[in-house]
């Protein structure tokens, strides 16, 4: 096969130089260095100096010495082989010029065996250029591959649940950049590893690798808190770590400043490539983020749950100050979220209902016992008063970063009526933003569902009938079909309201 870096060179610059070094255009060819020839000047090696080089006896051939510079090949019709070593890289070790019997001289001029070693150089020197070049690219194209592949990091899940989907997407890129077989995240917190299998492997015993990564592997590099790499048999950590399992594997700790957090394990066949330094580089340099995630997601899920926590403190607090109201919140929540899984919306929306359901009574807090506990009708001035904890819920809440403008408006805007005429903006139809109009709805079926001291407690089958009377007026309309086709369909939400309201018998 012909060397790649020969294309690139100029072969028409140097017919030039043949002809000003020769006073004509001799035959020519580069030759590696069992004397084949690789590339002539005058077609296929089956024709002219190809022929003659090819027919030349091994014993004769110059290119066998140890012999440096200019050597010369009288042939039997009297043509002259002229041959300059070129030292290179690869196959290309040999430039031959033929001068005929016509053309050749007792002894060659100086300056013609000159030329050729000057010209044999210029060949070298671009040859090396464009060898430094390649490699040059190589290494800048891996470089980005693992740049990329560093970089992927930070598209890593920041949810606790979605992690070690992420991770195994991660491990599954990394196999296939760095030709493993396997690659494997065995963490301190979890039981089992994740885990990749390159999609051009199979690991037929890979159940008991992985159990073996998860212990012995596992226990020594927590140990040693040092990457270890194991390419043979005969290594003397092989005797106690996977003595019975012939794969090649890379582990390196995750550390989180002397501890061991997990290890991530890369494994190949036996009969693949070894594990050389720049894995184990890549590979130290995985692990670091990988730990940089991992403490970031747990200090994440602290403040998640301080989050949650406080958030539970605060609806105590307004609870408290009304016992009919216990658990108002919760149930809130939670028919809410079924009717937006109803309605087919997207996580982050998902969400952001959870927090604006779970918290749209905040504002209670500020409004006075005397009033929230009233067991009677209320008063116009007291039903004003009443109607001011919506706007203090969010005033409450707005400085909170984590709740996003579409939770706030739920909070806000929950008392809104789909006909215009509810508070605090009077906003009608669609203009009310949808997570407030679905909480709304499940806002008022707890109301009627539940304990209170001036109303008797409504069954499920009445207040149905009511919200579906109310539908375009007080509710949106689109939203009560949803809530009353997810109590005939959603049996997780169809036991959870039976848990709080049991069917009649029968």
């Amino acid at each position: 096969m012909l060397d790649p870096q020969l294309k690139r060179l100029k072969l028409d610059k140097y017919r030039q130089l043949l002809k000003v070094a020769f006073g004509h255009t001799p035959p020519f060819a580069f030759c590696d260095t069992a004397g084949q020839a690789l590339w002539t000047s005058d077609g296929p090696p089956d024709q002219g100096i190809g022929a003659i080089l090819a027919a030349l006896p091994d014993a004769d051939a110059p290119w066998l010495t140890q012999a440096n510079g200019s050597l010369r090949q009288q042939l039997d019709n009297g043509d002259l082989l002229l041959f300059e070593r070129l030292d290179t890289r690869a196959e290309l070790a040999w430039l031959a010029v033929l001068i005929t019997a016509a053309q050749a001289e007792p002894e060659l001029p100086p300056v013609s065996t000159e030329a050729l070693r000057s010209l044999a150089a210029c060949i070298k020197d671009e040859y090396h250029l464009n060898y430094e070049l390649n490699c040059l690219s190589r290494e800048l194209e891996q470089r980005n591959e693992e740049l990329n592949l560093v970089y992927r990091l930070d598209e890593l899940p920041r949810s606790q649940d979605d992690l070690p989907a992420g991770l195994r997407t991660l491990l599954g890129q990394v196999t296939t950049y760095v030709g493993a077989d396997v690659a494997t995240l065995v963490l301190l917190d979890r039981p089992a590893p994740i885990h990749a299998v390159n999609p051009e492997s199979e690991v037929p015993d890979l159940d008991l690798l992985l159990t073996e990564l998860r212990s012995n592997v596992f226990r020594f590099i927590s140990s040693s808190k040092q990457t270890l790499i194991l390419n043979h048999g005969d290594e003397p950590a092989r005797r106690y770590l996977m003595p019975h399992m012939p794969y090649k594997f890379l582990a390196s700790p995750i550390l989180d400043g002397q501890e061991v957090q997990g290890v991530l394990v890369l494994v190949r066949r036996p009969d693949a490539l070894d594990f050389l330094a720049s894995d184990r580089n890549l590979a130290e340099v995985i692990a670091d983020h990988v730990g940089v995630t991992l403490r970031n997601q747990d200090a994440l899920e602290t403040v998640r749950k301080f989050g949650d926590q406080l958030a539970g403190v605060l609806i105590e607090a307004v609870e408290a100050k009304d016992p009919y109201t216990a658990g108002h919140s919760e149930r809130v929540q939670r028919v809410s979220v079924h009717i937006g899984r109803a309605l087919g919306l997207v996580r982050s929306d998902l969400e952001d209902l959870f927090w604006g359901s779970m918290l749209h009574d905040i504002g209670k807090i500020g409004i006075p016992d005397v009033i929230l506990t009233k067991p009677g009708s209320l008063t116009g001035d007291e039903f004003t008063f009443i109607q001011t904890h919506a706007q203090q819920s969010y005033e409450i809440l707005r400085h909170v970063e984590h709740l996003r403008p579409a939770a706030l408006e739920a909070i806000r805007y929950h008392h809104e009526h789909f006909d215009g005429k509810g508070y605090p903006a009077k906003l009608a139809g669609t203009k009310i933003p949808l997570h407030a109009r679905i909480i709304a709805v499940a806002d008022t079926y707890d109301a009627m569902t539940s304990s209170c001291s001036y109303r008797p407690t409504t069954s499920h089958e009445a207040a149905i009938k009511e919200i579906t009377r109310v539908a375009g007026t007080q509710l949106d309309p689109d939203i009560v079909r949803a809530f009353s086709s997810a109590c005939r369909t959603d049996l997780a939400l169809r036991d959870y309201l039976w848990s709080q309201d049991p069917p009649p018998s029968g």
